[in-house]
């Protein structure tokens, strides 16, 4: 058990932030106005004036009026004009900016290449540690806390801001923002060496293998290597590095965390 933690809450921040939201693109609709015709009018005639009964000097003679030249508007026929194309939507990091701009939990997050380092984290936990600078989180800070052989029941403080981002974020929030990109974690999933499959499969078998971690009575005995900490009973020493991570976060923590775990896997599921 490594003297720097890696925490199981930041694990599952970084479960519960991965996020397919495609926008659908209107056809733009052809539109036409008819164009305006105006029928020519008929011409008008004057009349002859009658003779007059006495012998008068004839009035002159008036041309007749001329009828002015119709004039029939071009027929005009508006052009098509296509639909206003959508605004693409923000990148993974800008919502993660967007979202957590002006709190505490932005220093919690390693935003660069924030969705590889969540795949890698993701698919390493059953089997093996993941190493601290692939985490997408920042570890817990200070150090791991041991009394007289056993885990100080203060160590699950330190866990104690994941769990306040966890509140933060929200589980439908955090549910959106993985199915916008997820896509990104597709691929960064066929890029570990995974051909065939997906991801989301992973997430929810990682997940389930979490929500397996046997239960273990407090405080948990635990005896100092040259560099690590392990535990003393050697079924908790032989399960994987995400399950030993649950155990040691707290009772508490690790109720709060299976609950959220429980609903994420619900949705994940259902989709």
């Amino acid at each position: 058990m490594k003297t720097v933690v890696l925490g199981i809450t930041a694990l599952v921040v970084a479960l519960v932030l991965a996020v397919v939201l495609y926008d659908q693109l209107k056809s733009p609709s052809e539109r036409g106005d008819e164009g305006v015709h105006t029928a020519t009018p008929q011409e008008i005639r004057s009349e002859s004036e009658a003779e007059p009964r006495y012998p008068v000097p004839p009035p002159p003679v008036q041309p007749p009026a001329k009828t002015p030249p119709t004039v029939e508007p071009p027929i005009t026929v508006e052009s098509a004009k296509p639909a206003p194309q959508p605004e693409p939507p923000p990148s993974f990091t800008e919502q993660l900016s967007r979202i957590f701009s002006g709190s505490r939990f932005i220093d919690l997050l390693r935003q660069d290449d924030f969705i590889q380092r969540f795949v890698a984290t993701v698919d390493s936990i059953p089997e093996q540690q993941p190493p601290s600078r692939y985490l997408p989180v920042t570890p817990p800070a200070g150090t791991f806390l041991v009394s007289r052989d056993r885990i100080n029941p203060e160590n699950a403080r330190r866990y104690l801001p994941y769990l306040d981002l966890l509140e933060f974020i929200g589980r439908d929030r955090a549910i959106d923002l993985y199915l916008t990109h997820y896509p990104q974690f597709q691929s960064a999933y066929r890029q570990l060496g995974y051909p065939r499959g997906h991801f989301n499969d992973r997430l929810v078998a990682v997940i389930d293998h979490l929500l397996l971690t046997p239960r273990s009575n407090e405080p948990i005995a635990v005896h100092k290597t040259v560099i690590t900490y392990r535990y003393q009973d050697p079924n908790l020493e032989a399960l994987s590095p995400g399950q030993k991570l649950l155990i040691r976060i707290g009772a508490d923590n690790r109720q709060g965390i299976e609950v959220f775990l429980r609903q994420i896997r619900a949705r994940l599921v259902a989709l």
